[in-house]
C-alpha cells in the first residue's frame, strides 16, 4: 500500500532558515537555564549540581525564574550584585517568555515561497508574521544573557564570601 501523504507535517520545514532559528532558540535557551541552575546555587551557597536538582524540579520556566528572584535579598542583601542579579532574572523572564510563544505556536506559512511566515497561538487563534531577524535576535538576546551571566556567579560567590579557590 503507498504511502499517504503527510498531512500533518509542519510546513516549516520548506523554511529551514526558520527552523534552524527556532532549533537554536531551544538550545540556547538549554544553555540559559543551566547557568540560571547555578546561579541559583551560587545565591544558596550550595553545589552547583543541587541548584541543577532544585532548580529543574518545577516544569515550569517562569517558576524556575522566580525561585531566583526569590532568594535575591536573602542571599546577598543590599549588595551591588543583587541589582545585577534583578536584571538578568527580569531580562531571562522575557526571553524565555518569548522562546514560549516560539515553541508553543502553530507555525503557518503559504504554497508561494515569497509569502511570510506567521505564528498562531491558541487557543486566542491571534498571532501574524514572523521576521527571521526576530527569531535570530532573540537568539543573540540568548547569548547576550549566557554570557552575563556566567562571570555573575562568581560575583555571587565573591559577594557571599565564598567560592572556589585554585590550591596553587
Amino acid at each position: 500500500m503507498p504511502k499517504k501523504p503527510d498531512k500533518y507535517r509542519s510546513p516549516l520545514e520548506r523554511r529551514p532558515r526558520f527552523v534552524k532559528a527556532i532549533g537554536m532558540v531551544s538550545i540556547e535557551n538549554a544553555s540559559l537555564e543551566t547557568l540560571l541552575a547555578e546561579l541559583l546555587a551560587a545565591l544558596l551557597g550550595i553545589h552547583g549540581e543541587f541548584g541543577i536538582l532544585i532548580y529543574f524540579t518545577p516544569k515550569a520556566a517562569i517558576a524556575r525564574v522566580d525561585m531566583i528572584g526569590n532568594v535575591i535579598e536573602p542571599s546577598v542583601g543590599n549588595h551591588q550584585v543583587a541589582a545585577k542579579v534583578r536584571t538578568v532574572v527580569k531580562r531571562a523572564k522575557a526571553v524565555i517568555g518569548k522562546r514560549h510563544d516560539v515553541m508553543h505556536a502553530l507555525w503557518t506559512l503559504s504554497d508561494d515561497p515569497a509569502e511570510s511566515v506567521a505564528q498562531i497561538f491558541l487557543p486566542s487563534w491571534k498571532g501574524g508574521e514572523v521576521k527571521l531577524s526576530a527569531l535570530d535576535k532573540l537568539v543573540e538576546d540568548y547569548r547576550s544573557l549566557i554570557e552575563e551571566v556566567g562571570p555573575l556567579i562568581d560575583e555571587v560567590q565573591k559577594a557571599r564570601g565564598f567560592g572556589w579557590k585554585a590550591p596553587f
